[in-house]
């Protein structure tokens, strides 16, 4: 009788801290699902600040880059010539300065590229330096300010991106190959224009009077 009672005993005091054991693995596992949903919580909600704030600051741009259309819109008398030209250039220069801003590709081209081909430790400094040139352009075009300075600046940038990124690409941008220098090349030539919109009639000129 005393063994049996012994074995009831043992089994009751066995199957107890059985069940204290699984209720206290249900708590702690409770306890890191609960952790778990919170740290979850808090990386979604630092995520939701940074697009929240990257957002914010890519429609202030475009809103902004909008009223100043806008104005000069109003203006119309006051646009100057090539206005057809000016208007497409600085909307091409504006959208692929701002591209990379907020997708970490300026980053990753200063750090990927530019510091691996020997501009180390300015790589970044120049990416960046790159967009902001563009976004500078493009405004100088839209209210025809300083066009020989911005547009002898982006030249020298397309030249380059010329010589160091799309010159072993080819000719093609498309169709034929990809990234090539034709896009560039393009650019540079309507800046060209831009910057010495009478050029032609002058050297007719000079022409005539030689004659």
């Amino acid at each position: 009788m005393v063994r049996i009672s012994r074995q009831i005993s043992g089994k009751s005091e066995g199957s107890d801290s059985l069940k204290l054991f699984k209720k206290n693995e249900f708590h702690a596992n409770r306890c890191k699902s609960a952790n778990h949903k919170k740290d979850r919580l808090v990386k979604w909600e630092n995520i939701y600040r940074q697009l929240h704030f990257r957002y914010i600051f890519i429609l202030y741009l475009i809103l902004s880059f909008l009223h100043l259309t806008n104005i000069i819109m109003n203006h119309f008398k006051f646009l100057g010539s090539l206005f057809l030209l000016r208007f497409p250039v600085a909307i091409i220069l504006f959208i692929h300065g701002i591209a990379g801003m907020f997708n970490n590709g300026v980053n990753d081209f200063g750090n990927l590229y530019l510091n691996e081909i020997g501009f180390a430790p300015l790589g970044i400094y120049l990416a960046w330096a790159i967009k902001l040139s563009h976004i500078f352009c493009a405004v100088c075009l839209l209210v025809n300010k300083l066009i020989k300075i911005s547009s002898i600046i982006s030249i020298f940038i397309f030249i380059m991106g010329i010589i160091l990124v799309h010159f072993k690409e080819g000719w093609f941008v498309v169709g034929g190959g990809s990234n090539g220098v034709e896009f560039n090349f393009l650019l540079i030539f309507v800046l060209l224009a831009i910057m010495f919109p009478n050029f032609g009639d002058k050297l007719y000129k000079r022409e005539r009077s030689h004659s």
